[in-house]
């Protein structure tokens, strides 16, 4: 949930004064490679929006670079002004947009997909498959769609969880 970004924010920045004045140069060596994991990500997901944006709209690598950036830094500014913007996002992605998507590739296997494409995958017995297609078109939808209700209304603060 929302808590999660907010407890590693909290525990790098509040643990990186005590570590240091206790471990010196140690303290300071883990902390670069945090830093340093923290930049391979984000040039890893500037890499592919990059890449995207270079191949749909047939721009230079340097415009689509400069593109990427630019977005990703006017992107970024809500997130310096507030932990509440990312506790919005945190809640749209973990709590709206994740149930939608399961609930709707359940949909799709179980009645849209061709079966023969389920078969191909997971073939162990007929009444396995059976028991498999049962589930992922009436079983597995209505379970997603109570998750998706109570924390729907959980993050709105109509129910407590």
């Amino acid at each position: 949930g929302s808590f999660t970004h907010w407890f590693w924010c909290m525990i790098v920045s509040w643990t990186f004064p005590i570590v240091a004045d206790k471990a010196g140069f140690w303290a300071f060596a883990f902390f670069a490679l945090v830093l340093f994991a923290a930049l391979t990500s984000a040039i890893s997901i500037a890499e592919t929006v990059t890449a995207s944006f270079c191949d749909a709209t047939g721009a230079k690598r340097r415009t689509g670079v400069f593109a990427t950036c630019a977005w990703m830094s006017i992107g970024a500014i809500p997130s310096v002004l507030s932990l509440d913007f990312l506790s919005w996002c945190d809640f749209a992605a973990n709590d709206v947009l994740m149930p939608l998507c399961a609930f709707f590739t359940c949909i799709f296997v179980g009645w849209i997909a061709p079966k023969r494409w389920m078969l191909r995958e997971i073939y162990t017995t007929r009444l396995v498959n059976r028991i498999y297609m049962i589930a992922m078109r009436y079983a597995i939808p209505a379970l997603i769609a109570v998750i998706f209700a109570v924390s729907l209304l959980s993050g709105l603060g109509l129910v407590a969880v």
